[in-house]
């Protein structure tokens, strides 16, 4: 991924202070995203996606943070907008 290390994943500015700026931040988001990466690995069916948010797994991950290029795709299975979606077409 290459971007500007002035602004954050979402094209906000980095402020000095900002903990989204810090290294240590850059850390935990990477160990996220592997704590993800092997779940996801096991669970690949996201159209029953939906039955596992009551899985205490699941719950122990959304807690501690979707990686940002998981986000558009999971909040909406998570909520249910997307089975709402569906049946409102």
């Amino acid at each position: 991924e290459s971007r500007d290390k002035n602004y954050d994943v979402y094209g906000f500015p980095l402020e000095e202070g900002n903990c989204h700026s810090h290294p240590a931040w850059e850390t935990y988001l990477e160990a996220q995203r592997k704590r993800w990466s092997i779940y996801l690995s096991h669970n690949t069916d996201f159209t029953t996606f939906k039955n596992h948010k009551k899985d205490p797994e699941v719950k122990k991950l959304v807690r501690r943070g979707i990686p940002p290029e998981l986000r558009g795709h999971l909040w909406p299975l998570l909520s249910g907008s997307d089975e709402r979606k569906c049946k409102a077409e």
